[in-house]
């Protein structure tokens, strides 16, 4: 049986920014480099559902022969691998709506950072330029943490 629960984004290796002049946005999260964490944030209250790469089906699939271990065929696959991961979670646990647009990992060059969206829905582009950003404690925030029963 699958599980939603709330934990501090400190124990789930969450990170929480304000982006110098983007303040009244609030916090931007991102997955801890050194954690487990992916998330997925949903396209219509901005939440984002976190879950552990480690332990997701999907994400753990063994590729299949015929795919290249690089190229165009292997990011093909990639890219299939994360939308088909956006489509098998739960029904936002905040607004109920199943609409998972942002996949958010720590396994990404700095240059090729798609930034989650603010909490207020506002999307920062980066235009290759590396914003201030000011860390946030997330010993106090609860964020959504989904657990995949493999069984």
């Amino acid at each position: 049986m699958n599980k939603l629960m709330q934990v501090y984004g400190s124990e789930a290796g969450i990170l929480a920014y304000r982006i110098e002049g983007h303040e009244e946005h609030g916090l931007v999260f991102f997955a801890d480099r050194d954690g487990d964490a992916c998330g997925a944030q949903c396209t219509n209250c901005n939440n984002i559902l976190w879950t552990s790469v480690r332990s997701n089906s999907i994400l753990n699939e063994k590729k299949p022969d015929n795919i290249p271990d690089y190229g165009p065929g292997y990011r093909d696959y990639a890219f299939s691998k994360i939308e088909r991961l956006l489509d098998s979670l739960p029904e936002c646990p905040v607004c109920q709506i199943k609409h998972y647009d942002v996949f958010i990992t720590n396994f990404i060059y700095p240059r090729d950072m798609l930034y989650p969206r603010f909490e207020d829905g506002y999307s920062y582009h980066t235009d290759n330029s590396y914003p201030k950003s000011i860390p946030v404690d997330t010993n106090d925030i609860l964020v959504w943490w989904y657990i995949e029963r493999l069984d």
